[in-house]
């Protein structure tokens, strides 16, 4: 949300055959309108926290085709690591608690 506007969404899930115990596996959409403004980072560090703070997972992952520049300077900027490929698309991870 910005103001009252909706301008994209965050979420994660855990159904995923590739994620390890611990993992969970990030997705975000911003809409067309508002991107480049810095809200997928934003958002994505947020629920980062959130993850940190309230729930018992370890790492996040994203997966992202290799043509989506913007997400893969997401990935940067939030600090995930590439980690290989899956599903035909690269592969981040981030530890989202330390120790």
């Amino acid at each position: 949300m910005v103001g009252d506007e909706v301008v994209g969404w965050v979420d994660f899930d855990v159904d995923r055959s590739w994620l390890q115990s611990g993992e969970v596996n990030v997705g975000y959409n911003v809409f067309a309108a508002h991107r480049g403004s810095g809200y997928a980072s934003r958002a994505v560090e947020l629920l980062i926290r959130h993850l940190a703070e309230s729930t018992a997972f370890d790492a996040a992952t994203l997966v992202i085709h290799p043509d989506n520049a913007a997400s893969l300077a997401v990935a940067a900027k939030c600090g995930f690591v590439p980690n290989g490929e899956i599903e035909s698309s690269r592969y981040f991870k981030r530890l989202i608690k330390s120790g």
